[in-house]
């Protein structure tokens, strides 16, 4: 039988938090949709961080084209955020692995599933939009309060509103891509984003 790849995580276990109700649920759903079920899971990990041991070794089989499906008990055991989530099933759709999510009934091997995710990445498309807009208004902010490039100089700059707009990102600047494509955007050099970006990550 074809690999499935279950996913099961909790916050805390020191609260009476247990994964056992969520493995049990992902096993048997994976054998009654005919995969073999491959455990990955995390304990007292939050679903805020991005990489997450059991996650990134998941993500990375997932690459060699080891599964033909990812299931979890909820979204939100996968991710938080949902342009995380996202970029997770976007790496289900690159790799040709069905994504499915028990309790809310989520496959995007159906119709259904695929209307939901495809709304799911309009809202994530809304939100870039919405950066955006709010970063070239930080540039032009910038233009009239400091430089005339509306390149900040000199940590003093760092509190300006195109630093606090590009913050957002702070924790996404690993995304392949991510930074070449905000330094074009906004008219700044991938050198300036990692340098005034970075320190704030770090706080």
């Amino acid at each position: 039988m074809p690999k499935a790849a279950i996913y099961a995580r909790v916050s805390t276990i020191d609260k009476g938090q247990d994964v056992a109700y969520q493995v049990e649920a992902l096993q048997d759903g994976a054998e009654r949709k005919g995969f073999t079920p491959v455990l990955f899971e995390e304990k007292g990990v939050s679903g805020a961080k991005e990489s997450r041991p059991a996650l990134d070794q998941m993500v990375r089989r997932l690459r060699q084209g080891e599964f033909k499906a990812l299931i979890v008990w909820k979204l939100d055991r996968l991710g938080r955020s949902l342009p995380h989530l996202l970029q997770l099933l976007h790496e289900c759709e690159l790799h040709n692995v069905q994504f499915i999510s028990l309790t809310e009934g989520m496959d995007t091997s159906t119709a259904m599933g695929k209307l939901l995710y495809n709304i799911g990445a309009s809202f994530a498309e809304f939100e870039r939009s919405m950066i955006a807009e709010r970063t070239r208004a930080g540039l032009s902010y910038a233009k009239e309060h400091g430089t005339k490039s509306g390149k900040p100089i000199g940590k003093p700059r760092l509190q300006t509103p195109v630093i606090k707009v590009l913050a957002a990102y702070r924790t996404r600047l690993g995304e392949p891509g991510l930074v070449t494509h905000l330094a074009q955007e906004f008219g700044v050099s991938r050198g300036w984003l990692y340098k005034h970006i970075l320190p704030l990550a770090e706080e």
